[in-house]
């Protein structure tokens, strides 16, 4: 990047990659005269410095920029000096693509009064995701400085709001500064840990090491699972844990999960198998929504957070109760629900009583006829154990709300379901029929006319709706 007067200059190669390529940063000389640090790559096919942009120029024409890693696919990363009209904004995380030498500046955490923060990028993993840290400001006030994660759309994210564990023997952790990231998410650093979360003892700062679960978090893994929501399977002691990016489940087997905290991720698919949510009083959010697809199962009873599509099957809880969905919901077609009631005349959404599916937002009804819904009926008893209700008389007629949903329920259509009573223990002779009033939707028991003939108990029951509600004998199938 040219000489000085006295014939020298100073260069600093930072990172190689597999493929021989390195990147750094370079003196740059102009006739002599000294223009600032500029971030450089060097190929592998030869010696020559290619310059990479930077993020503006002062008044003289000098800047400075550094890239401090790359990874496997030419990607790299480090900061530079903004400037805005020949006026100094600060440092500033940046990215290089390989397809050129073009900085895009990656975001903050908020600027001062005057527009200036500091930020920097030190690790690039090869998914895109990249390290470092970034001065935090709220309202123009500095609040420090934050370890950050940016994904590839270069957002940033601050690593203390993605929940930190405390250590087993207490203490509170700031974490400051990331300084390397591997391909499945782990993150080293340095940060501040106060042993006594603010009592007598001065915090002091510490090295910290610690799972982020980046791109695609999955249970596709051979040993055993330990059974908590993202975590690897080697936690360094006393260190925070997180999780943010996608969660998947293929595996074709039971997977239990169980929360200790509010979790935070972006989307959630459970492709495959059967998954069960220990929710412990806490909640999971998916900002990009949980699919349950086609063959898989969700169990649960905590509060979801975000959009749920229903292609597979849902079942709340382990006994009747509500499952609250924080977000729109939708039915599709080949979906279901094990919808139980251990009490005829109980509450909804309660023990003893019946399911609750409780959608805060709009609850849409995408089956078609043809390739309907399914909702599952199951008696339980006061234990929870399968078998015959409490309350229940086959001569009575009863009105079970089954799904509620505050932004009301579209394209609901009685003949879009089918009712399966295999798992209704309870003598029937009566029929069932499915109903929307409002913005809930009812399961209407109608007992028979007459009792003079009760049929005899033989295979189990799918009924289909197709606007009237079709007489319904216990255990015998109707095949449309």
């Amino acid at each position: 990047m040219g000489l000085n007067t006295n014939g020298s200059a100073f260069a600093v190669a930072s990172a190689v990659n597999d493929a021989g390529m390195a990147v750094g940063y370079s003196q740059k000389y102009l006739g002599g005269s000294n223009f600032g640090y500029r971030a450089v790559r060097w190929d592998a096919a030869g010696t020559a410095a290619t310059e990479l942009e930077h993020l503006g120029l002062n008044d003289s024409g000098g800047t400075s920029a550094q890239a401090y890693d790359l990874n496997n696919t030419g990607t790299a990363v480090g900061d530079s000096q903004k400037y805005v009209g020949g006026i100094y904004q600060g440092h500033r995380a940046v990215r290089w693509d390989v397809s050129g030498t073009a900085a895009t500046e990656l975001g903050n955490l908020g600027l001062n009064s005057s527009g200036v923060t500091l930020a920097g990028a030190y690790a690039v993993n090869d998914a895109g995701t990249a390290v470092g840290y970034s001065q935090k400001y709220v309202g123009g006030s500095y609040h420090g400085d934050r370890a950050v994660i940016w994904l590839p759309d270069a957002s940033a994210i601050d690593l203390n709001d993605l929940g930190i564990m405390p250590v087993p023997a207490g203490g509170t952790w700031t974490l400051a500064q990331a300084s390397a990231l591997s391909s499945d998410g782990w993150v080293a650093g340095t940060g501040r840990f106060d042993s006594d979360g603010g009592g007598p003892l001065a915090a002091y700062d510490r090295a910290w090491v610690t799972q982020v679960g980046l791109g695609t978090w999955t249970d596709d893994f051979t040993g055993s699972l330990d059974g908590t929501w993202g975590r690897g399977r080697q936690w360094s002691t006393g260190t925070p844990a997180m999780q943010v990016g996608n969660a998947t489940f293929i595996t074709n087997g039971s997977y239990t999960v169980s929360l200790d905290r509010d979790e935070l991720t972006n989307a959630v698919l459970i492709s495959a198998g059967s998954v069960r949510i220990n929710d412990n009083g806490f909640t999971l959010t998916a900002l990009g929504g949980l699919t349950i697809a086609h063959g898989a199962t969700l169990h649960g009873a905590g509060t979801i957070i975000g959009d749920v599509m229903v292609e597979g099957a849902i079942s709340p809880g382990n006994s009747p109760c509500t499952m609250p969905i924080v977000g729109n919901s939708t039915w599709a077609s080949g979906g279901s629900l094990l919808w139980e009631i251990n009490k005829a005349d109980g509450v909804q959404g309660a023990d003893p009583g019946w399911d609750l599916y409780d959608v805060t937002g709009v609850l849409t009804i995408a089956a078609v006829l043809g390739n309907e819904f399914i909702i599952d009926l199951a008696t339980l008893t006061l234990a929870n154990s399968a078998g015959q209700m409490d309350g229940f008389n086959e001569l009575s007629n009863y009105n079970w709300t089954i799904a509620t949903a505050d932004g009301g329920i579209v394209g609901f259509d009685a003949g879009k379901f089918l009712l399966n009573t295999a798992g209704f223990a309870n003598f029937f002779a009566g029929s069932f029929a499915l109903s929307q009033s409002g913005n809930s939707i009812t399961l209407n028991y109608t007992a028979p006319t007459q009792t003079a003939s009760m049929p005899e108990p033989a295979a189990a029951t799918l009924v289909a709706f197709g606007g009237l509600a079709i007489s319904l004998r216990r255990r015998r199938r109707v095949v449309h």
